[in-house]
């Protein structure tokens, strides 16, 4: 696989990170919408097993990484924190 579809991968497993955790504070803030946001939420993280899984096969991930997201090429920081 090359360098293009590692980062890509990478950069949309950041962006569903971002997603899931900010999913999982909204609905601890208002669980009485727990029922109505858990599918989508169930579904954010699913996407990202997905990726991990073929990331994997190709580079070592750190728990780090899986926790905070990913450096990429032309960013600062790391990953979203």
């Amino acid at each position: 696989m090359n360098d293009k579809i590692i980062e890509d991968m990478k950069f949309n497993y950041n962006y569903l990170l971002m997603r899931y955790k900010k999913g999982c504070c909204y609905i601890e803030n208002n669980m009485g919408e727990f029922d109505e946001w858990i599918t989508t939420l169930t579904d954010v993280l699913d996407n990202m097993v997905i990726i991990l899984d073929e990331l994997l096969k190709y580079i070592d991930i750190s728990d780090d990484e899986i926790l905070n997201g990913f450096k990429l090429k032309g960013e600062n920081n790391h990953g979203i924190g």
